[in-house]
């Protein structure tokens, strides 16, 4: 519903998750949100490397990599490099009415940290571990109670960066590297609901 896009924010989604008791503060990358301005980080964020990220961004827009953790820009956050985005790249998680339906991961090209598909990243079919699975079926419950039908999930390390629902997509990247066609199950959904 429309409502629901203006309710909830993509990148403010997993802690609403961790809010209402769906998942764990730790199963998420350490984030820094100021509000609008610059505001100092906070003592207890976690040092070296950075990357700053538009509130608004996608696509891998506009994310920087930081030597150290610095007050972002305004209307952007902050999180600590996930230095394994180089060998394991970041999985995107596909969610249609509370069930997982496929994931795929998504490498970067060398020397870089965006793995996004737009961004010059490609995909590879890698089974889900046993954690990612228990995150994603746990979040999965939550978005569908809140009334969010269809999400794509990205994960690093086994910790959730984001929740798109705006425009999750991948599937065609998905169906190229041998996982199976979802476009099908999403329009037969789509059309069960009119």
């Amino acid at each position: 519903k429309p409502s629901i896009l203006l309710r909830y924010h993509e990148k403010m989604l997993p802690f609403e998750a961790v809010e209402k008791g769906y998942l764990q503060p730790n199963e998420l990358i350490p984030t820094f949100l100021p509000t609008g301005r610059r505001m100092l980080v906070p003592e207890n964020f976690p040092k070296g490397e950075s990357v700053t990220k538009p509130w608004l961004g996608h696509g891998g827009k506009d994310v920087k990599v930081l030597p150290s953790a610095q007050s972002p820009e305004p209307y952007s956050f902050l999180q600590p490099l996930q230095k394994e985005i180089h060998k394991t790249g970041d999985r995107r998680i596909f969610i249609l009415d509370g069930e997982v339906l496929g994931s795929f991961v998504r490498l970067p090209p060398e020397g870089e940290i965006k793995s996004n598909i737009a961004a010059g990243g490609h995909g590879v079919l890698r089974d889900m571990s046993k954690k990612e699975r228990e995150i994603a079926d746990r979040l999965s419950v939550f978005l569908k109670e809140i009334g969010i039908t269809f999400a794509g999930v990205d994960m690093i390390n086994e910790k959730i960066s984001e929740v798109n629902i705006t425009s999750p997509t991948g599937f065609l990247t998905y169906q190229e590297i041998g996982g199976k066609r979802l476009a099908p199950y999403v329009l037969e959904y789509c059309e069960s609901l009119v």
